[in-house]
């Protein structure tokens, strides 16, 4: 289990770029935590002239990495966030840090970042209720972000968690 090394990273983006791959999304568990992180997407925009580079994040200190991810040339961003109701977010995260993300997202907007979308894994007895969906389209309307539930997906591993929380997306037919 290693992981790439910059001088790695910067041949495989000179050679996705040139077979026209113009989009890399870096996910992870959380892509922020590596300490090259920055310079990650630096070589993607300004060496192997990728067109777009998107990060999925959980958000976790974004407030305090906002101006560094927009200086670093980065076009989007998604951020998972599963529930606005602090003490949900934090029964699901097992991390008290809404506030944080929330912070982050509003220290993007004032430097003028406006690719931002948030993602909610629907979870039944959680976060799938109307008053959720109420609060989500306020914060949407509010802030003008792209948003989007995802179903929980089944997993080889995971057939309780399934069967316990899986709502089908099908539930908005009813709103």
């Amino acid at each position: 289990r290693k992981i790439l090394h910059l001088e790695e990273i910067r041949r495989l983006a000179r050679v996705f770029s040139k077979l026209g791959v113009q989009k890399i999304r870096l996910t992870g568990g959380e892509p922020t935590v590596r300490k090259d992180f920055f310079e990650i997407i630096k070589i993607l925009k300004n060496e192997a002239e990728i067109k777009k580079v998107v990060i999925t994040t959980n958000g976790y200190h974004l407030d305090e990495k906002a101006k560094m991810l927009v200086d670093s040339g980065l076009n989007g961003i998604n951020i998972s966030i599963d529930s606005l109701n602090r003490d949900i977010f934090k029964t699901i995260t097992g991390h008290d840090r809404l506030p944080e993300i929330l912070k982050g997202i509003k220290n993007l907007q004032d430097l003028n970042f406006d690719n931002i979308k948030i993602n909610a894994v629907l979870l039944n007895g959680v976060n799938a209720t109307k008053k959720d969906f109420d609060t989500w389209a306020e914060f949407i309307q509010i802030n003008k972000v792209d948003f989007r539930y995802i179903e929980l997906m089944q997993t080889g591993d995971n057939l309780d968690y399934f069967n316990k929380y899986h709502v089908s997306s099908k539930i908005f037919k009813d709103y």
